[in-house]
C-alpha cells in the first residue's frame, strides 16, 4: 500500500518540524537532533559538530567564530574545514590506530557509526599503503558527507592534497592502547634480531628517525643485520638467511626459497649484503612496511646507521662485476687481491665470458681492457626496487651460462590493488554507486549499483511505518 501524494507532503511536512522525540531508521531508535537529515542546520551548527565530533568538546568562542567567518565568505569548505580538524595538532594527539581513525571518519563524515564491511575495506587500505591523507579524501569527497554539508548550507569542496608522506601516530592510541606502527616495527626488529626488549635510547633514536622520514624501513633494517650486536652472534649462513625471513618476511622460511638463497651464497658468490637486498627489495617486506605505515625507501635515504650499526654509505655492495680483476684460474678476484703474474699483453678469456687483453701491471694486479662475448639467458633473481602497477622497478637477474650478475629495469605490473573506498548501495528506488580505488597509485573508477526493490529507508512517525523513498507503509 502506497501513501496518497498529499499524505506523503504532511509525513514529510512533520518529520521536518521535529525537534525532539525520536524515530527508528532501520530498526535503530535514534533521536531526531541525531540525524542530520532531519532538519535544515545552520553554518554555525556544522562547525559545532566538528568540535564535537572530531576534538570531542565543545567549541571555543573564538575558534567557532573564525570557522563560522571563513565557510560563510567562501574561503573554506566542507572538505577544507574537515581537514583543519582532523589534522589538526589536537586532534592529532590523541593517536588513533587505524581501526579507531577510520571509526572517527565514519562520524565525522557519514553522520553514523561504521558498517563492519566498510571499516575492514578502510583499514586494509591504510595496512596496504594508503595514506590517512587518501582516506580522508575517500570520505570527504563521498555523496553521505556531500548530502551532511547540504543540510548545513556547506559546499563540499575538492579533495585535499595528498603529501608524498602519509600522517602517522606517534604514540599508543588513546582508545584501545595499541602501539602505534613505527614504534611496533622497531620493536619487532629488537625482538627478532637482537633477541631482546629495545632500549629506551635506542627506541626514541630509530623511531624519531622513521617519523620525520629521514630513515626508511631499508635504512633501519640495515642498521640491525648490520650492527655489531648481531655481527657477533657469529651466524653461520643458514641461520642468517632464516633470521633474514622472520625479520623481513614475518614467517618461517620456505625450504625451497632457503635452499635457494644458500645456493646463491655458497655457488654464486652472493655476500650477506646481497642477500639482506634481495630480501629488503622485495615485494613482501614492502609489504610489511606499509602494514605498520613505514617507507621502504625515502629520497634522502642513506645508511649511516647509529645503534651500533656499521656505517656504509653502500647496501648493494658487489651486486655487478665491475670492480673486479680476473686470473684464468681463480676466477674473480677482488681488486686489492694479491699480485698476479699476469704480462702487458697477454690474452686470456675468463669463465663469465669475458675476453681481457692486459694493458697494465701494478702492485695490485693486471689492468686489463675486456668485452664480454656470453649470449646471456638471464633468470630473475629478485627486486633490488619492487615496480608498482603505475611505475617500473629494477630487478636482479643472473645469467645460467656465465652466472653474471646485473640489474636491468622492469616495467610497471599495471596490476591495479582496488579497495571500496566509497558510495552508496541501490535503494528501491535508486541506483547507487561504488568506489574502488588502488591503494598504490590512487587511480579510481566507479560501478553503478542496481536498484535494490528490498532496501527501504524505514521510518516510523505517529505509529505510521513508511519508506522515504516510495511511500510503501509496512503493514
Amino acid at each position: 500500500m502506497r501513501l496518497q501524494k498529499p499524505m506523503r507532503i504532511l509525513v514529510a511536512v512533520f518529520v521536518l518540524l521535529l525537534s525532539l522525540g525520536s524515530a527508528t531508521l532501520s530498526g535503530v531508535t535514534v533521536k531526531a537532533e541525531d540525524s542530520d537529515a532531519a532538519a535544515q542546520g545552520t553554518v554555525s551548527d556544522f562547525v559545532t559538530r566538528l568540535y564535537n565530533v572530531c576534538l570531542n568538546r565543545d567549541p571555543d568562542e573564538e575558534g567557532k567564530a573564525d570557522w563560522v567567518s571563513r565557510l560563510e565568505s567562501g574561503e573554506e569548505t566542507g572538505s577544507s574545514a574537515a581537514y583543519g580538524f582532523i589534522f589538526s595538532a589536537e586532534f592529532q594527539n590523541y593517536n588513533y590506530c587505524n581501526t579507531d581513525y577510520v571509526k572517527q571518519l565514519y562520524r565525522a563524515f557519514m553522520g553514523r557509526e561504521y558498517d563492519e564491511e566498510g571499516l575492514n575495506s578502510w583499514v586494509a587500505a591504510l595496512e596496504s599503503g594508503s595514506t590517512r591523507e587518501e582516506v580522508f579524501n575517500g570520505f570527504s569527497q563521498s555523496d553521505e558527507f556531500r548530502n551532511l554539508c547540504g543540510t548545513y548550507g556547506i559546499t563540499l569542496g575538492d579533495p585535499i592534497a595528498v603529501p608524498e608522506y602519509g600522517t602517522v601516530p606517534h604514540g599508543s592510541c588513546s582508545v584501545c592502547g595499541e602501539t602505534d606502527g613505527v614504534t611496533a616495527f622497531v620493536t619487532r626488529l629488537y625482538n627478532i634480531c637482537l633477541d631482546r626488549e629495545p632500549d629506551e635510547a635506542g627506541l626514541e633514536d630509530w623511531t624519531s628517525q622513521l617519523w620525520a622520514y629521514t630513515k626508511s624501513g631499508r635504512d633501519v633494517a640495515y642498521g640491525f643485520i648490520f650492527s655489531e650486536e648481531f655481527i657477533n652472534k657469529d651466524l653461520d649462513d643458514e641461520t642468517y638467511v632464516e633470521y633474514l625471513y622472520l625479520a623481513f618476511f614475518d614467517r618461517e622460511p620456505d625450504e625451497e626459497g632457503k635452499a635457494d638463497w644458500l645456493n646463491h651464497m655458497e655457488s654464486m658468490g652472493y655476500s650477506r649484503e646481497d642477500v639482506f637486498d634481495g630480501f629488503v627489495g622485495s615485494t613482501e617486506f614492502d609489504n610489511l612496511c606499509k602494514k605498520y605505515g613505514i617507507v621502504r625507501d625515502v629520497a634522502t635515504s642513506t645508511s649511516e646507521n647509529t645503534d651500533d650499526a656499521t656505517e656504509s654509505t653502500d647496501t648493494g655492495s658487489n651486486l655487478f662485476l665491475d670492480n673486479y680483476k680476473f686470473t684464468p684460474d681463480q676466477g674473480v678476484i677482488p681488486i686489492d687481491a694479491e699480485e698476479n703474474e699476469y704480462s702487458v699483453g697477454d690474452i686470456f678469456t675468463h669463465y663469465t665470458g669475458y675476453e681481457a687483453v692486459v694493458l697494465s701491471v701494478d702492485e695490485n694486479g693486471p689492468i686489463a681492457s675486456w668485452e664480454y662475448t656470453c649470449d646471456h639467458n638471464w633468470v630473475f633473481d629478485y627486486y633490488y626496487e619492487a615496480p608498482t602497477c603505475s611505475s617500473g622497478g629494477t630487478g636482479v637477474f643472473h645469467c645460467t651460462i656465465c652466472g653474471m650478475q646485473d640489474a636491468q629495469p622492469v616495467d610497471a605490473t599495471g596490476d591495479h590493488d582496488f579497495v571500496w573506498s566509497g558510495g552508496f548501495d541501490g535503494s528501491c528506488m535508486h541506483t547507487g554507486i561504488a568506489e574502488y580505488r588502488c591503494s598504490v597509485c590512487g587511480y579510481s573508477y566507479t560501478e553503478t549499483v542496481d536498484i535494490n526493490p528490498n532496501n527501504h529507508d524505514w521510518w516510523t512517525v505517529d505509529g505510521v511505518t513508511y519508506c522515504a523513498e516510495c511511500g510503501l507503509i509496512q503493514e
